[in-house]
């Protein structure tokens, strides 16, 4: 009988914790809502589609205007927060202008100190978001970075080649996310 009511007092105590923990569980859900956080994206709810023209490229790196375009408009696809358009079906206007592309070396041949193994290659750019209706700028950001690690395998120039869609990638989605942020 001893163990029947030790039983019993286990029950209840797990059934208190777990009223306990909901609780606060509901506790925490009414909270983030009065304070004003949400899941969700912090553009405006007429933004539904986006027409992104190919980037302008101030950089002496060729080709970099295509490969991060395209990254990012197969970001805007992949989140789904807005459709891509063309200009004369869009809601808005993405104008990226890449301004520097740089290479840091991040380690060096260990028998020819002067010659790098490995760089980070980053990419800077300015983002303006244009509401097409009434050209309303919602969103400038003149510092959006992108970057990747790449070792030198070769050349330099295939090296660099080789690095390019990763770090179009980490661009993209730094941009991706400086316009449609998940808290608002």
């Amino acid at each position: 009988m001893n163990n029947n009511a030790t039983q019993g007092q286990r029950l209840n105590i797990i059934k208190r914790t777990l009223i306990q923990s909901a609780g606060s569980i509901l506790v925490l859900f009414a909270l983030t809502g009065c304070l004003g956080y949400s899941l969700g994206t912090t553009l405006p709810h007429d933004i539904q589609t986006l027409h992104v023209p190919t980037f302008k490229n101030q950089t002496a790196e060729p080709m970099l205007e295509v490969s991060t375009t395209d990254a990012t408009i197969a970001q805007f696809q992949f989140d789904g927060s807005l459709r891509i358009a063309e200009a004369d079906l869009a809601d808005a206007v993405l104008t990226v202008t890449l301004k520097s592309y740089t290479l840091e070396p991040l380690s060096y041949d260990r028998d020819k100190t002067t010659q790098t193994q490995e760089y980070r290659a980053r990419v800077y750019a300015s983002v303006v978001l244009v509401r097409l209706s009434n050209d309303e700028v919602i969103m400038d950001d003149p510092n959006i970075e992108g970057e990747a690690t790449f070792f030198v395998t070769g050349d330099m120039t295939s090296s660099k080649k080789r690095a390019l869609p990763y770090l179009s990638e980490d661009l993209a989605k730094n941009i991706v996310d400086a316009i449609t942020q998940t808290w608002r």
